[in-house]
């Protein structure tokens, strides 16, 4: 019996370059294969985004937007990368609250939201998942104006439910954690069951 043999996949170099990329041949892969392709580079172009926001601030940090013939520096970044001035300022907005910091001494911060910074050079998340958050700041802030303390928090973990519903755990805490349990057979021949699901086998199980 012949066993098909695994190609390696086309990016499992860490290096490869976009030209690199643009050059391979995709003819061979299976759809699995392809799909992982494309997992792949949706992934390195999310960490993208975070090498994006350390040149930003090298940038910014070492000269005034005036010293590179401009007013502003979405001036700056429209001009010479050719985008539009929305997307110019959205990338500083980003770059202000993903990457790295500087304190009046010198002394290096972290980013002001370093759990989403980290998430995001990790390339687990993306372009969206950070404007869903920003989204979900902006409800809060005109949630808080008119309401307590105790009622913004019911509010946001409301909110934190519906945006991330599964929590902080990695898959490997929760199938630490998974388990059934079924009890002793009763004299009807019935037996409870008690035990904890994961958020795939949750659902499943609530459409059955």
């Amino acid at each position: 019996m012949f066993r098909r043999i695994q190609r390696p996949s086309p990016l499992s170099s860490t290096g490869t370059t976009p030209s690199e990329v643009a050059s391979l041949s995709f003819d061979a892969l299976s759809a699995p294969q392809a799909l992982t392709v494309k997992d792949r580079l949706e992934m390195l172009s999310r960490r993208q985004a975070a090498v994006d926001h350390r040149l930003t601030h090298q940038l910014t940090s070492q000269v005034s937007p005036v010293e590179l013939d401009a007013t502003l520096w979405t001036d700056v970044l429209s001009n010479r990368l050719r985008i539009g001035r929305g997307e110019a300022r959205r990338r500083l907005d980003e770059a202000d609250d993903l990457g790295p910091r500087t304190a009046l001494t010198g002394e290096p911060l972290a980013p002001v939201l370093p759990n989403v910074a980290a998430a995001q050079a990790a390339g687990t998340i993306g372009a969206e998942h950070v404007r869903h958050r920003q989204a979900c700041e902006v409800d809060l802030a005109r949630i808080a104006g008119p309401h307590t303390p105790d009622a913004l928090r019911r509010a946001a973990d409301r909110l934190m439910a519906l945006v991330h519903p599964d929590g902080d755990f990695s898959d490997v805490d929760r199938a630490r954690r998974r388990a059934l349990i079924i009890g002793k057979q009763q004299a009807d021949g019935m037996s409870k069951i008690s035990g904890l699901l994961d958020p795939r086998h949750g659902r499943h199980s609530t459409r059955c």
